[in-house]
């Protein structure tokens, strides 16, 4: 899996380096995958992201796509109408933004460049902890494509001054 994503963002290295925004989308399960998206390129890559539920998605976060924003769709195992819908959205959000890709632990065939087919997970409870594989994979490329030392720590004041519960970490 970590070599298929290698080699996923190889294909896409330029693409996800120029990224401003990411955006990923889930159902069932996977939801928690998404939010840890979120959450680890919010921390290594530095630009904003956000991972969301399907019909969270629909209420709301669509209206802000453009044509630079990139869209991970995270396809698991779930009812034939979620997956419908699912489809459905990102048939419309490829009108919208070339830059939509999938994650697919419902197929070992890509369907085409954009998909990462990561082989067919019947268990929509084991999907998840799969799926995240490839973000930390490609965080680790893209925030050094960026230019970004995740090694070298930010806001190291920040849990004091916020007086928040978390303290500082060294996440290499």
């Amino acid at each position: 899996m970590i070599d298929q994503s290698t080699k996923f963002f190889e294909t896409h290295r330029k693409d996800f380096q120029l990224a401003p925004r990411f955006t990923s989308i889930a159902y069932g399960p996977a939801v928690g995958t998404a939010k840890e998206m979120e959450t680890k390129f919010s921390e290594t890559i530095r630009v904003p992201s956000l991972g969301v539920e399907l019909e969270a998605f629909m209420h709301g976060p669509y209206l802000e796509i453009n044509p630079e924003h990139r869209l991970f769709f995270i396809e698991t195992p779930a009812k034939p109408e979620i997956i419908e819908k699912a489809g459905l959205l990102k048939a419309y959000e490829q009108k919208h933004t070339e830059h939509v890709f999938t994650l697919s632990l419902r197929s070992n065939e890509a369907g085409d460049a954009n998909t990462l087919a990561l082989g067919n997970c019947s268990d929509e409870f084991k999907a998840p902890y799969l799926a995240i594989i490839p973000f930390q994979v490609f965080c680790w490329y893209i925030s050094r494509e960026k230019g970004i030392d995740i090694t070298n720590r930010i806001f190291t004041d920040f849990s004091q001054a916020v007086k928040s519960k978390t303290a500082v970490q060294d996440y290499v």
